[in-house]
């Protein structure tokens, strides 16, 4: 089974999930509601998957363990780009991030890569539990295995700012890690998240 970082995965209930502090109540309570975890940027541990809890406030966010054989659905960001997939059903009052992700949706029909909304977003759209405030960010994950230049990247990061009425929090998925778009855009060096912690690298090095 290979996953990547921000793919959710269905869990049956509490005790598939193992942790190094004790399971706060809200933990108990969002699995009840949607039991589902993120897979986290981290080495394994005795083969067991590095996966959070989040809950439904900004800090209430839980690392823990779950064993490869408890997983019982996995869906990617990359399926949530295709409203298909989606749990979450809205008779024409979509939370404004959902708004724009549609927008980039229509915008992204015909590129490269894969792509697809994380965060709240995200887990709402794959669960149908709201997550979604109206303070919340768009997340969105892009998945560029090839080298892109800081040029197109510009254009891509201002097509998509100038089309959302939310704030914009995107991701690179490179063979290095994970980049900001934002960060890429505008830097020489950038912070890279990779399952052993953060580094700095030059972007030219990130390819390469």
């Amino acid at each position: 089974m290979e996953l990547r970082p921000h793919d959710l995965l269905k869990v049956n209930a509490m005790e598939d999930l193992l942790a190094d502090l004790p399971f706060p109540n809200w933990a108990n309570e969002a699995l009840e509601h949607a039991a589902y975890a993120v897979v986290r940027r981290a080495e394994s541990r005795n083969g067991m998957i590095a996966v959070g809890l989040r809950g439904p406030q900004r800090g209430q966010r839980l690392a823990c363990w779950l064993p490869a054989a408890a997983v019982k659905e996995v869906v990617t960001p990359f399926d949530l780009a295709d409203q298909q997939n989606w749990k979450a059903v809205y008779a024409g009052n979509e939370p404004a991030t959902v708004q724009t992700l549609q927008q980039i949706s229509a915008m992204m029909k015909d590129s490269p890569w894969e792509w697809g909304p994380t965060g709240s977003t995200g887990f709402e759209l794959a669960t149908g539990f709201p997550t979604v405030k109206e303070s919340s960010d768009l997340d969105l994950i892009i998945d560029v295995p090839g080298k892109l230049s800081v040029k197109a990247a510009t254009a891509l990061l201002n097509s998509m700012e100038d089309i959302s009425a939310v704030r914009l929090d995107i991701q690179l998925n490179t063979p290095c890690g994970g980049i900001s778009l934002k960060e890429f855009t505008s830097a020489s060096t950038v912070l890279i998240k990779t399952s052993r912690g953060p580094v700095l690298m030059d972007v030219d090095k990130i390819w390469s």
